[in-house]
């Protein structure tokens, strides 16, 4: 129906899991906080209890998307754990991708928009920071 259908909590339990299984990423978790009109949904990843991202859901009636902040210089220790943020978040959107899957999504999204299963995703590096995108389309 062109709309994400989880739950916030049911989206960091998938996120969470897709974190645990990717090497050297354990320490990274991700939790969330509903806004104050309780239609937006904060979602804070971290690795141990040192922030690496902020970001989370925003839609309205015609454009559902989840934008996740994947951080910056400052967030990350290395480009690795803003590449498992990516991988993680992909396959937590989708869990019918591999971990292969995912990765091709991630390493051909990187500033050229990629359709997979209908969800568009972008990775976009600007002053340091980046930014992954899902839309439904």
């Amino acid at each position: 129906d062109g709309k994400f259908s989880i739950s916030p909590k049911g989206f960091i339990d998938r996120l969470n899991e897709e974190f645990s299984d990717i090497p050297n990423c354990s320490s990274m978790n991700a939790d969330y906080e509903l806004d104050d009109s309780g239609m937006g949904l904060e979602l804070q990843i971290k690795n141990g209890s040192k922030i690496a991202g902020i970001g989370g859901f925003f839609s309205d009636s015609s454009n559902p998307v989840l934008l996740s902040y994947l951080g910056s210089a400052n967030y990350f220790e290395n480009s690795d754990y803003a590449a498992a943020t990516a991988l993680a978040t992909i396959q937590a959107i989708d869990p019918t991708l591999s971990f292969s899957d995912a990765k091709e999504v991630g390493a051909a999204c990187v500033d050229t928009p990629t359709v997979k299963n209908g969800i568009t995703y972008a990775i976009v590096a600007s002053n340091g920071e980046y930014w992954l995108s899902a839309r439904i389309e």
